[in-house]
Order: C-alpha cells, then structure tokens, then sequence
C-alpha cells in the first residue's frame, strides 16, 4: 500500500465522497468490494481510519496488507472512476463547464508524482477533456502504483472452494 503524501488532496476528497455517500444513504457503507463491504460497521469505520492515516501519515506505521484494507484502496479508486464519470457527463450536457474538481485534483496528482504525460502518448491534458479512456488510464496508473494486488477479488471464490483446494502443497 502506498504513502500518500503528495496525493492526499485526492484522496481526502475521494473519502470525503465516500463519508457524504454514507450520510445519505446511512444503511450502507459500501467500498465496492466484497472483503470491505462484509465488514461489519465498526469494522469498516476502524479500517478506513487505520488505513487513511497510515496513508496520509508518514509517521503512522502502514497497516499490514488483509483483503479488506487492500479492497478498501481499491474501493476509492472505483469511486473516483465513478465521480469522473459524473463530471464528464455533466459537462456534456448545455455547453457550460461545471464542476472539474476531480479531473483538477488527478491532474495534480499525476504532475506531483512526476508521470510523464507524453510518455503515454497524451499531450497538454486539461480538466475539460471529456475523453473516458483518457482519464480511467491516469486512474488505472495512480492505482497499479497502490493496490499490491487484486486477490481481494477472488475471496468469493476462495471461500467457496474446499480447503484442499485453496491449500499450498
């Protein structure tokens, strides 16, 4: 898991949205992923806060890696791609720009971690971009630089397998 220092703009407010999702919506707290989402509340509550810090902290330990924190990171990078998807969208609509504020903060992102832009063959990318692809790339590479691995995912099937089967020989 990743230290976010330089990134921690984008990932308050992506937890930030996250937090103003539960107060909407108080009978779910969902990340996007099953091994945080069976968390119970307090269980989800207490990652989100040992995980944030320790991302956000330099001076707070990192976290040992468990599929529910792994699939917690991985949650927020959903519901980044989820908010671009809403800022796009919008601003497709009458011609006027509307909120860019997480195509703003990506971008910040991308130029402090120091990811050449030409490298990937994308010039002069500005928050009006209205290209998918485009921005579920940027995402894609801020998230392959995070989450150790997607095993996570794989619970449902692990869980349902005998043990002989998921065993090491």
């Amino acid at each position: 898991m990743w230290r976010a220092s330089s990134d921690g703009a984008l990932l308050a407010t992506v937890v930030d949205t996250l937090l103003d999702d539960y107060e909407c919506f108080p009978e779910e707290l969902r990340g996007g992923y099953a091994a945080f989402d069976r968390l119970t509340f307090p269980q989800k509550i207490a990652t989100i806060h040992e995980t944030i810090f320790a991302m956000l902290c330099e001076d707070v330990p990192k976290p040992k890696l468990y599929a529910y924190n792994e699939a917690f990171v991985a949650g927020l990078f959903e519901i980044l791609r989820g908010e671009l998807d809403y800022e796009i969208d919008l601003n497709k609509g009458d011609g006027e720009v509307h909120n860019q504020r997480f195509r703003k903060l990506l971008l910040m992102t991308i130029d402090e971690r120091e990811i050449d832009l030409e490298e990937l063959e994308i010039a002069q990318l500005s928050p009006d971009c209205d290209d998918y692809d485009t921005w579920y790339m940027l995402v894609e590479i801020l998230e392959d630089l995070v989450v150790w691995d997607f095993d996570f995912t794989d619970l449902d099937e692990m869980l349902d397998m005998p043990p002989t089967a998921t065993r090491c020989s």
